[in-house]
């Protein structure tokens, strides 16, 4: 019931194919598991600023606070209870843990209409 709308540019960088394919791959699962029901969930992939690419996945939710913003990159993070059903909140951390080894970095932020995930590398 979701619909996906993609804006995928060539991008390259020096990256592990594998891990940052897990780090998509956690992103995606996120925005699918919190979209709204019939939602939208749009991906972009582009070039960096300064270098390198940027992913992003939006998804149709309501707004997170600025504490979760933050704290959804923390292993085992859960950012309500209603939630809890849903995963195990390793997904982000594992891409926190993958883009930084790639010396990248991790942003969430609201933006109108539903939230958004991404990183840089």
């Amino acid at each position: 019931g979701l619909e996906v709308e993609e804006h995928i540019e060539s991008s390259p960088v020096s990256a592990d194919r594998d891990r940052t394919g897990e780090a998509v791959e956690n992103i995606l699962a996120n925005a699918v598991k919190y979209a709204l029901q019939n939602g939208n969930i749009k991906v972009y992939c582009s070039s960096a600023t300064g270098g390198g690419a940027q992913f992003t996945a939006y998804n149709d939710a309501a707004p997170l606070d600025e504490e979760a913003l933050t704290r959804v990159w923390e292993p085992f993070y859960r950012v309500s209870a209603s939630r809890t059903d849903r995963g195990t909140g390793l997904g982000l951390s594992i891409v926190k843990g993958i883009v930084e080894l790639h010396g990248g970095t991790v942003f969430s932020r609201n933006v109108p209409g539903g939230v958004e995930f991404g990183f840089r590398i």
